[in-house]
Order: C-alpha cells, then sequence, then structure tokens
C-alpha cells in the first residue's frame, strides 16, 4: 500500500498496548457471547453490551444493546431476547 510505518518508541507502544486492553476490557473481546451459559438455570438474565466505542478527549459513546434473556421452559436450549436499548449512548 505504500504507507510510511515507523517502530514506536517503548513509551508509546505501552500506550498503545494499554489502550487497546482498555477497548478489550470495555468490549469483552474475550468474553464468550452465550446467552444460555449466561442464563445459567435462571429463568431469566438482564444484560448489558457495549458492542461498539466512539471517544474523543471530553465524551465518549458506546453502541450499546440492553434486554433481558428469558429461558424457554417448553423448549430447553432456547431463549427469547427481549431488547430495551439498541443504539448510541453516551458512555460515563
Amino acid at each position: 500500500m505504500g504507507l510510511k510505518i515507523e517502530k514506536p518508541s517503548a513509551d508509546l507502544y505501552g500506550l498503545l498496548t494499554m489502550i487497546s486492553q482498555s477497548y478489550g476490557d470495555e468490549l469483552e473481546t474475550l468474553a464468550p457471547y452465550s446467552p444460555l451459559a449466561m442464563l445459567a438455570g435462571h429463568a431469566q438474565v438482564e444484560y448489558r453490551f457495549v458492542r461498539g466505542l466512539i471517544e474523543s478527549t471530553v465524551e465518549s459513546y458506546g453502541f450499546v444493546s440492553e434486554g433481558r434473556f428469558s429461558a424457554t421452559p417448553a423448549a430447553p436450549g432456547n431463549f427469547t431476547d427481549q431488547k430495551t436499548i439498541e443504539g448510541w449512548r453516551k458512555l460515563p
């Protein structure tokens, strides 16, 4: 592509690593998405997932999904998903 690439200094590399880890924690990138595991024998469970981030030096916004997973007793292994929020929200 012809892009000029520079190796970061040790300080900048540490900062970039810290930012990347922070995003991974916020987005829960290492947590498997498993509604059935979240239910784990409960009839229902509330959830909140941050699926994307936009940040500035002043504010932070996340694409947020919130709702409730409910087990389906008549069909074991199935669940329903009742979303209450699906959109961009200002994050604390």
